[in-house]
């Protein structure tokens, strides 16, 4: 079928979040690309491809998404003022 799993072990560190546990291993998926995002911002570095400036793009959108589905589905303009 040409599907494969991926083993995606949940990190030690994410038994610290504070989220119900139904969503942490889910959550932990994302958390170690994030944090490597946000160590690299940290930095000035701008990290492997996709690069810093394409993360932060990438954020806008998701947070855009967000604001639309809290409003209802209304469009939202994706934030282009912040530095």
């Amino acid at each position: 079928s040409g599907a494969a799993a991926i083993e995606c072990p949940t990190p030690d560190w994410a038994a610290a979040f504070r989220v119900p546990d139904e969503h942490r291993a889910a959550l932990a998926l994302y958390a170690a690309a994030a944090k490597g995002f946000l160590d690299d911002l940290a930095a000035g570095a701008a990290g492997g491809p996709p690069g810093a400036s394409e993360a932060v793009a990438a954020h806008r959108v998701v947070d855009a998404a967000y604001r639309s589905a809290g409003a209802g589905g209304t469009p939202v303009d994706v934030a282009t003022d912040v530095p």
